[in-house]
């Protein structure tokens, strides 16, 4: 791999993590601006549990930003 690709594929990445950033950023605002920080915030720092992620068809095991009823 050369260095320009390297540097342009890191770049990609860097863009990909602050759009996704902005992103989750966005609806936790949205959640709070709805629900009130007192119920938002759980929903937030909840951690996708064992299974959840297949059952959902979200194939990624990292956080989810929010509940989804029909997972639980």
């Amino acid at each position: 791999m050369s260095s320009e690709s390297k540097k342009a594929g890191v770049g990609e990445v860097r863009l990909a993590c602050r759009q996704f950033a902005m992103l989750y950023f966005h609806f936790c605002k949205v959640l709070v601006e709805s629900l009130g920080e007192d119920k938002a915030l759980p929903l937030v720092q909840r951690k996708t549990g064992p299974g959840n992620s297949r059952r959902c068809g979200i194939r990624l095991s990292a956080r989810r930003p929010a509940s989804l009823e029909e997972c639980d």
